[in-house]
């Protein structure tokens, strides 16, 4: 059996080769793999790196380049800026800051997370999703907006004139032959409804 150092062999390789049977057998040096111990492991993959850090790889060893909040730790897992500056929240909820130990260095606060403190109607872990159908007034043309019981949907109570769900479509309630205006008088129609419109002689709402 002859040991032979494989960096004799092939220069960009880093192993130590044995010659067995003819056949050669390598010991990769840390951080190398591959039948000639030609290939740099990835220590990327899976990446390590948390909160969006990119991470660099190194002989057996790795680099997370991190976001300015997240500093210079190991794995980008220490937020050491407050998460409320940036105002994550939405619909003017409350931000509150999530803080942890910081260990020996008392100094040094560390930003686990944060949490919304939602309004009233509004739900979501950014406080972004809405629970009050009426909050973003859906009906149109003077409706009013209420909110169905024990549900998260909503109706439009309309003026008579329109119709829809949202009050969207107009009606025009002088084409109702039960609104017709006696004695010749002539039918106008209003948000409300109709009004007519009668002759001297005549008084009266029809």
């Amino acid at each position: 059996m002859k040991k032979t150092n494989f960096l004799n062999l092939i220069s960009i390789t880093k192993g130590t080769c044995e010659e067995i049977a003819g056949k050669t057998q390598c010991t990769c040096d840390r951080g190398f793999t591959g039948k000639f111990c030609d290939i740099v492991i990835d220590q990327c993959n899976p990446n390590p790196c948390e909160n969006n850090g990119i991470c660099h790889n190194l002989i057996d060893d790795y680099y997370c380049a991190c976001l300015p909040e997240f500093g210079n730790s190991r794995n980008c897992t220490d937020r050491l800026i407050d998460p409320c500056l940036s105002s994550p929240c939405y619909n003017d909820a409350t931000c509150n800051a999530v803080t942890v130990s910081s260990g020996s260095d008392k100094k040094k606060v560390i930003y686990k997370n944060f949490t919304c403190r939602c309004k009233p109607g509004f739900k979501g872990e950014f406080c972004e999703i809405t629970t009050d159908p009426c909050s973003s007034s859906p009906c149109s043309n003077r409706g009013n907006c209420v909110v169905s019981k024990g549900t998260e949907d909503y109706v439009c109570r309309c003026y008579p004139s329109f119709t829809g769900k949202n009050c969207e479509t107009y009606y025009d309630p002088c084409s109702d032959p039960s609104n017709s205006c006696k004695n010749g008088g002539t039918c106008l129609a209003t948000p409300e409804g109709y009004k007519c419109k009668c002759p001297t002689i005549y008084g009266g709402e029809k």
